[in-house]
């Protein structure tokens, strides 16, 4: 499932929020607020099939995780169901500028 992901997928969802499920905590609503190619990551020596991107994540306040490797629940978009990714990783971004009273996250895509 995870290889048939597209950036496009997360494009049309930014905004609304999916919900990360990890065994080592509660649930987390996270926002997906931004989503950016990477073609840079390309690997030379692999036919691609997808362009490498990023999906930007926001959590209310701090949520005590730091990286985890969990199922994701992605909205349904406006034109299909709701979609869980299973074995996602998401890694725990600084804020860098934007609000701290926000926890950061990334999931990227090759």
């Amino acid at each position: 499932m995870l290889a048939a992901i597209q950036a496009e997928d997360f494009m049309r969802l930014l905004g609304r929020h999916c919900i990360f499920r990890s065994p080592q905590q509660a649930d987390i609503a996270l926002q997906i607020q931004a989503v950016k190619l990477r073609p840079q990551a390309q690997s030379p020596h692999q036919a691609a099939r997808r362009t490498p991107f990023v999906v930007e994540l926001a959590a209310p306040g701090d949520t005590g995780m730091a990286d985890a490797v969990g199922q994701l629940e992605l909205p349904a978009a406006d034109d299909g169901d709701p979609v869980r990714l299973d074995l996602v990783w998401i890694g725990r971004v600084i804020p860098a500028g934007r609000d701290p009273a926000q926890a950061y996250f990334q999931l990227p895509f090759n």
